[in-house]
């Protein structure tokens, strides 16, 4: 997985987040053959999405949001 481009979705992430929750989606999905893409860009979707989550609670709630 190491040449994947970045994607909208990747723009505040690092390489190794998105490696580390593509290759446990993989897993996941029972160790497919050929689905590195649809993985890695399944990783950068939920990251940003979990990041953007984030960032909205913060500045909604400041440091109650964990």
């Amino acid at each position: 997985m190491n040449s994947h481009s970045t994607t909208p979705f990747s723009a505040n992430l690092s390489h190794d987040e998105i490696a580390k929750r593509a290759y446990d989606i993989w897993e996941a999905c029972g160790r497919p053959a050929d689905k590195e893409h649809e993985h890695w860009t399944r990783a950068e979707r939920e990251l940003s999405k979990d990041r953007q989550q984030a960032d909205e609670c913060r500045s909604s709630f400041g440091d109650k949001c964990r």
